[in-house]
C-alpha cells in the first residue's frame, strides 16, 4: 500500500530549529484535486534577517536545489519565496512555499516495523544512506542534514530531502555555508568538517541509531548499513576505541559532541542508558544556531551521564 495521506496522520504545525512549518491545503478550482503545501517561515526565532541576507538565502536555496538535482538527490522544489517585514526595524522574515510530498522517513519506517516488515524499513534506511553517498562521491558541493525527519516518502515511495535551510554548500570562492548565520571563528573549522567530510557519518550514525532504536530497529542493522553504504571512512569515523572512550569520559571537549552522542545512542540501544539520560546528553551536546558549541561544563555533564 502506498504511503499517502490516508495511511498516516496529517502533518500538524511544527516549530523546528530554523523554521515554523504550517500545512496548507489549496483547492485551485472546483473539480480539481486539492493541493497540499507547506508554509515554511524562516527568521522569527532570531528577529529575522536583513533584507540583503534574505535575498542571498533565496539565491543559495536555488543553487542548492540545482546542485542536488545534478548529484541525484531528489529535493522538493519551492513553488515560491516571499520576503516580508516582521515588525523589527530593518528586518524581514522569509516564507518558502513547497509541496507537501508525503510523510517523514522515520514515520514510514515505524509503520513498516509495526506491519512486521523490517526488511522494507532496512531498505528505506539504505536508500537514505545512498543519498549521502552520492553527495560524498560528488565531493561535498552540498551537504544534507542527517535527521531522518528531514526526508519524506511520497505515495510512489520516492525519498525526498526536504530541509534546505540552511542551504549547506561550497561557494565559488571556496568558503562554505555550514550554518546560518555562519559559525564564529572558534568553531568554523569543526562545523565545516562536520558536514563536508566523512566525519558527517558521526551525525548520521548517532541520529539514526537514536531514532531507529526507539522504533525497534536493531542497532547492528543501523551500524552495518552505515558501514556498507558509506564505506571504510565512515567506519573509522564512528568507531570509538577504548583509549578514546576513556578520554571522552574524563576530559571531553566541546568538539566531541558527536562522539558523545554516539556513545549515548549505543548505550541506549544496549539498554544501558535510560531514555531520559539519552535525551539529556543530546540536549547538553546541542550546537546552537550559527554553530555555537556547547560549553566545557555542558560536555562534562554529558560525559558524567555515560559513566
Amino acid at each position: 500500500m502506498p504511503y499517502g495521506a490516508h495511511t498516516l496522520p496529517i502533518m500538524e504545525k511544527y516549530t523546528g530549529f530554523h523554521s515554523t512549518i504550517t500545512p496548507i491545503d489549496l483547492q485551485p478550482q472546483k473539480g480539481l484535486s486539492q493541493l497540499h503545501f507547506l508554509d515554511k517561515r524562516y527568521g522569527p526565532k532570531a528577529h529575522g534577517f536583513k533584507i540583503e541576507d534574505a535575498q542571498q538565502i533565496v539565491h543559495h536555496m536555488r543553487t542548492f536545489s540545482h546542485v542536488a538535482s545534478e548529484v541525484g538527490v531528489p529535493v522538493v522544489q519551492a513553488a515560491g519565496h516571499v520576503i516580508y517585514k516582521n515588525g523589527h526595524e530593518g528586518m524581514v522574515d522569509l516564507a518558502e512555499y513547497v509541496p507537501n510530498v508525503g510523510h517523514n522517513l522515520l514515520q514510514v519506517m515505524e509503520k513498516d516495523i509495526k506491519m512486521g516488515d523490517i526488511s522494507k524499513a532496512a531498505a528505506r534506511f539504505e536508500e537514505y544512506l545512498s543519498l549521502f553517498r552520492r553527495v560524498w562521491n560528488d565531493g561535498f558541493r552540498i551537504s544534507l542534514d542527517p535527521p531522518l525527519t528531514n526526508f519524506c516518502v511520497d505515495e510512489k515511495s520516492t525519498l525526498w530531502y526536504v530541509d534546505c535551510m540552511p542551504p549547506r554548500q561550497k561557494l565559488s570562492d571556496g568558503s562554505y555555508i555550514s550554518e546560518w548565520p555562519n559559525p564564529p571563528d572558534s568553531s568554523k573549522d569543526f562545523i565545516v568538517d562536520r558536514y563536508f567530510s566523512p566525519h558527517q557519518a558521526r551525525i548520521i550514525y548517532a541520529q539514526a541509531l537514536r531514532a531507529s532504536t526507539a522504533i525497534g530497529i536493531p542497532s547492528s542493522l543501523v551500524r552495518d548499513s552505515v558501514i556498507n553504504v558509506l564505506g571504510d571512512e565512515a567506519q573509522e569515523a564512528i568507531t570509538i576505541n577504548s583509549k578514546e572512550q576513556a578520554r571522552l569520559l574524563t576530559a571531553p571537549c566541546p568538539t566531541d559532541v558527536d562522539l558523545l552522542r554516539i556513545m549515548a545512542s549505543e548505550k541506549y540501544a544496549e539498554g544501558a542508558l535510560e531514555k531520559s539520560h539519552l535525551d539529556t546528553v543530546y540536549k547538553l551536546c546541542h550546537i546552537g544556531i550559527g554553530g555555537i558549541l556547547p560549553t566545557h561544563e555542558e560536555v562534562i555533564q554529558a560525559s558524567l551521564l555515560l559513566k
